[in-house]
């Protein structure tokens, strides 16, 4: 019986995800963006990440028809992102770019997506969001949400504390699963800063053995930490797409944080 009900559930997602796809894909959403934004995505490493990128980017298109989106791939998913967005590629929505190989980390790959991002509408966004309406207007700097100040939370408290700190301890983790420079323009001095923070984390971790319980947490969002510095740094006001964030909320956008939790849409 239990087998049953598990084959039963298989069938029935793979039906509602077919009839979501053919919506977002051949259906017309009445108050559609106008606006003619320029969507990043990164699907690299993981293949798993082509059919999470499915549902991001079809449900974006639906509410913002205008848009183009750049998938940005490597040889492990490449084959497998053109198969899962045949749709939107024969559309001329999508565009499949391979990414500079060099880089190993999935977070350096993000890094240097997210700084060479140049179009005032254009912006990069996570692979495991679904879009449940249109994407706000964009003026000015503008990340996913503000999470918490550092000095709030273990073990980033304990981290801005030490001697080798040097970022400024009134720094805020922002959420990067949507990041937009706006008008702003990364300069070199930004880049650097990144890379400096990049660099920290790896040093207090894999060589100094700082945090031991959190290490790998640490690494995982370095990215995300890298950039949080950057937005306090800037000489530009950062805004935020959403003022708070839960898990699936169900809101004009919402995240399932699969590389958190192994959950999808």
């Amino acid at each position: 019986m239990r087998q049953v009900r598990r084959v039963a559930g298989i069938i029935v997602r793979t039906v509602l995800g077919k009839l979501q796809s053919f919506k977002y894909t051949h259906l017309a959403y009445k108050d559609a963006s106008p606006s003619a934004y320029v969507a990043n995505l990164l699907v690299v490493k993981k293949p798993i990440y082509a059919k999470i990128a499915k549902i991001c980017a079809e449900s974006f298109y639906y509410y913002n028809p205008r848009c183009k989106i750049l998938v940005h791939v490597d040889s492990f998913t490449e084959e497998l992102v053109e198969k899962e967005l045949q749709k939107l590629i024969r559309l001329g929505v999508v565009q499949i770019r391979r990414v500079n190989s060099d880089a190993p980390t999935w977070q350096e790959l993000k890094l240097q997506l997210v700084l060479s991002m140049t179009i005032d509408n254009e912006f990069f966004m996570d692979a495991d969001l679904r879009w449940n309406g249109p994407l706000p207007k964009l003026n000015s700097v503008t990340y996913f949400v503000n999470e918490f100040d550092f000095d709030q939370k273990s073990p980033y408290s304990e981290m801005v504390q030490l001697p080798s700190w040097g970022f400024g301890s009134s720094v805020s983790m922002k959420n990067t699963s949507f990041v937009s420079w706006g008008t702003y323009r990364t300069t070199s001095e930004d880049r650097a800063l990144i890379e400096s923070v990049m660099t920290y984390i790896n040093k207090i971790c894999l060589i100094e053995n700082q945090f031991p319980h959190h290490q790998d947490s640490l690494i995982r969002i370095s990215e995300q930490i890298a950039l949080s510095v950057l937005a306090d740094k800037i000489p530009e006001k950062v805004n935020f797409l959403k003022s708070e964030d839960g898990f699936r909320d169900g809101t004009f956008v919402e995240s399932s944080y699969f590389g958190a939790t192994g959950s999808a849409f």
